[in-house]
């Protein structure tokens, strides 16, 4: 099974939007890939449904339950400074910690322009749609 990291904005996009990146959420849910996820991650989805989109923080959690549900919740060892912002690079820790094939993510300021990092590819939610196809 191909093995993913659904980096925060997609997950925050979708469960507020719909759209492409709540497909891609589908995706995992309906176990068409594995989706890999760490506390990082879910701290950050959290946080920012909780400041930035002023959910109550009952609602953000019933949110982080939802996504461990379809995820398989890691703890990345390896620590890694490659981009200027620090929740970019726990989402990379999180997809080699994983051994994941990709990342598909909105952030077009730092991650989408890495285009890869190692073997993984970086990828739009419209890009990793049409991926394989």
């Amino acid at each position: 099974m191909l093995k993913i990291v659904i980096d925060t904005s997609i997950i925050i996009s979708g469960v507020v939007y719909g759209g492409k990146p709540y497909d891609i959420l589908e995706l995992a849910i309906d176990k068409n890939v594995l989706n890999v996820v760490s506390l990082n991650i879910l701290n950050e989805i959290e946080g920012v449904l909780v400041n930035k989109f002023a959910w109550q923080p009952e609602k953000a959690l019933g949110v982080i339950k939802w996504v461990i549900e379809f995820s398989e919740l890691i703890n990345p060892t390896e620590r890694l400074n490659v981009l200027d912002y620090d929740n970019d690079n726990r989402i990379l820790e999180c997809a080699v910690a994983g051994k994941v094939q990709a990342i598909v993510t909105g952030d077009k300021k730092h991650l989408l322009p890495l285009r890869r990092y190692r073997d993984i590819l970086i990828l739009s939610a419209g890009d990793f749609l049409s991926w394989g196809q």
